[in-house]
């Protein structure tokens, strides 16, 4: 994940903390002094996650519409020398066939050896 990505999911993050602290049932456990411990132990938590990420996949499904028409595509997601790669499994809710399948792992194979 680049820079930019991570610092606004710190951001995500971040923000709803700083709302929390705001409310007036949260104030108690949101001394000024508590903030910075409480983010850094949410920075510690997601470093974690994305490390862990490496070693799982995953299936996703995604939906586009263009012009009015839904089209949703189905891929398996993993890693490959440290950028996710995804590999189409679906169209429409409809499996590729075997031969498009053998297609894709092609790829696979392709974008491996580089």
């Amino acid at each position: 994940m680049s820079l930019p990505t991570r610092s606004l999911l710190l951001q995500a993050i971040t923000l709803p903390i700083v709302a929390l602290c705001l409310r007036g049932h949260a104030r108690a456990q949101c001394e000024p002094e508590n903030v910075p411990y409480i983010l850094q132990r949410a920075t510690v938590a997601m470093q974690s996650d994305w490390n862990a990420f490496p070693g799982f996949a995953f299936v996703e499904r995604d939906s586009e519409t263009s012009k009015g028409v839904i089209t949703l595509k189905t891929h398996r997601v993993f890693m490959i020398g440290g950028t996710d790669y995804y590999m189409p499994v679906a169209l429409n809710d409809q499996p590729y066939t075997a031969e498009q399948l053998a297609q894709e792992h092609q790829r696979l194979l392709e974008e491996i050896g580089r």
